[in-house]
């Protein structure tokens, strides 16, 4: 990693001062991928790709910085209860509140910083089963993503069937509409950043649980019903 790409690019976007250079390795997780900060097992490895950042206090109560990589400059206050809008600045925003919830008094500081670690890509099993065993590796995570996927869609197919029948009606109609619109979400988690990915599944779950309390009203008189036939018949 270049040094001087840091450094110059520091100069460029702040005071012209200089502050100190740091470098910390990725890291890959042959297992045990989101286990590590849940206190269970981990099989991880530092790899020769990583991030470079020079940091410096700046006297002020706002973090400014810089992404080189991105080309692009978010500031916060330290204590701003929202935080940046910008998703890679709130890693750095996170940082700084855990920081303080610790004690640590957090002052403002400039930092710019770029790195090689592929963007969106994640140093997780996927990219361990690449970097130790290359190209198998990947063609073994693809046939692995391509039984999840498949397997998920046919849950959906079988588990939607029977809400949309009570929902809609078991008719031609509505059983196809929402099989297209399952292929239609597959489709897009495919070639869709995994961002928007993400963010599109946080609504799903959204409106489900939505769906869920507004029908807990109209059902909840039969099933409270059904519990009491069973209490009766189960003394019986």
């Amino acid at each position: 990693m270049d040094i001087e790409k840091v450094r110059s690019r520091f100069i460029k976007h702040f005071d012209g001062k200089t502050g100190n250079i740091y470098m910390s390795p990725g890291r890959i997780n042959l297992i045990g991928e989101h286990t590590d900060y849940n206190g269970g097992f981990v099989f991880p490895g530092a790899v020769d790709k990583g991030i470079m950042a020079e940091v410096r206090p700046n006297g002020t109560d706002t973090v400014m910085c810089y992404s080189i990589d991105l080309k692009d400059r978010v500031e916060f206050k330290v204590n701003d209860p929202v935080g940046p809008r910008t998703s890679w600045a709130r890693y750095i925003y996170g940082i700084v509140q855990e920081m303080k919830a610790l004690g640590v008094d957090v002052k403002g500081f400039n930092t710019a910083f770029y790195g090689d670690v592929p963007l969106g890509a994640g140093m997780s099993s996927s990219a361990a089963m690449a970097y130790y065993f290359g190209e198998f590796g990947v063609v073994f995570i693809a046939l692995i993503l391509f039984l999840f996927s498949f397997s998920t869609f046919l849950g959906i197919l079988f588990y939607a069937r029977s809400n949309v029948a009570y929902l809609f009606g078991d008719n031609w109609l509505s059983q196809t509409l929402y099989k297209v619109l399952a292929l239609v979400m597959l489709f897009i988690g495919g070639i869709a950043a995994y961002q928007f990915v993400w963010d599109l599944g946080d609504v799903g779950v959204g409106l489900m649980t939505i769906f869920n309390m507004i029908a807990l009203f109209p059902l909840a008189p039969k099933a409270l019903q059904a519990l009491t036939d069973y209490e009766h018949s189960h003394k019986r």
